[in-house]
């Protein structure tokens, strides 16, 4: 098995995937990264739009967000509870298997950090008595997990705790559909759906980086495909939505785009993966989903 990580590595896949000519060497790796875009299409170029989308994706991982305001809030809110059980879950095993080290666990010290504070704004915003208990059920569950997490990454331990989150995603989501059911809107079932893409990037995420790990015990084909094609299914119910216009549209637009480099990404080659591309592909498809997300949860405000 072979992991491409380097700048230098993750070119030569692309230009091989693309069939284009490697472009002479560069001066040093500073360089080398600058030049990288020019050599890639349209949707995956821009320095300035990738800073962008970096900086829209840090609201999703900073605890110091303000509490919820809304019904359509609430709705965004514990959507994105779902999303951070798979980004814990791929940052976990990001760790496990070496990659990106520091970052990767930065990103789950985060992402707990984060789905710890927003499960107390939740649990401080009253909906109603079944969203409540529904909380008490949530917090029951990520109690022992959390606790597990802050141990070092075991593989041993790998599948217990993937299903563990899974379990507290499935309780997440719970939440969410009666926060949606209780919200009566259009407007609250959108947020829904296009907040599940989020939590459907890094699953898709997650389980990648799972098979580079190595990870036996669950059908990781048939989980992937189902979270691809759920993903599918979504974005087209999305972009066929009276809701859907203007800035909204957009962003979908991006989405679709970085998707298919998602997809292109992950395609096993003779034995290599590509954790940084896949990675890069799954953030910017959940910064385009979280700002289209965001979108839908203002159209009537």
């Amino acid at each position: 098995m072979v992991i491409v990580d380097s700048i230098g590595g993750i070119k030569r896949v692309l230009m091989d995937w693309l069939n284009l000519p490697m472009p002479g060497a560069s001066a040093s790796a500073e360089s080398d990264l600058i030049n990288y875009p020019s050599h890639t299409p349209a949707s995956f170029t821009g320095f300035r739009s990738t800073v962008v989308l970096l900086l829209s994706t840090l609201f999703l991982t900073s605890p110091l967000q303000a509490g919820v305001t809304d019904i359509q809030d609430a709705i965004n809110k514990s959507g994105k509870q779902r999303m951070l059980t798979q980004k814990i879950m791929g940052s976990y095993a990001m760790l496990g298997v070496n990659f990106q080290p520091k970052k990767s666990k930065q990103r789950l010290q985060d992402s707990i950090a984060l789905f710890e504070s927003q499960l107390s704004d939740l649990k401080g915003y009253q909906v109603n008595d079944a969203v409540s208990r529904q909380f008490d059920a949530v917090e029951k569950l990520w109690t022992p997990l959390k606790e597990q997490l802050s141990a070092e990454p075991e593989m041993g331990k790998a599948v217990a705790i993937s299903k563990g989150l899974d379990g507290l995603m499935a309780s997440s989501d719970k939440a969410v559909l009666l926060i949606t059911k209780a919200s009566g809107t259009a407007a609250g079932e959108i947020v829904n759906i296009s907040g599940r893409q989020r939590m459907l990037s890094q699953r898709m995420n997650a389980l990648y980086m799972l098979r580079v790990w190595g990870v036996k015990g669950f059908d990781y084909e048939a989980a992937f495909n189902k979270a691809v094609n759920e993903f599918n299914v979504s974005h087209s119910k999305l972009v066929n939505s009276k809701l859907t216009r203007g800035e909204i549209k957009k962003k979908l637009d991006l989405t679709e785009k970085s998707f298919i480099w998602f997809e292109r990404s992950t395609m096993k080659q003779t034995g290599t993966y590509v954790p940084a591309l896949v990675l890069r592909a799954a953030d910017r498809i959940l910064g385009h989903m979280n700002a289209a997300t965001m979108l839908y949860a203002n159209l009537k405000k």
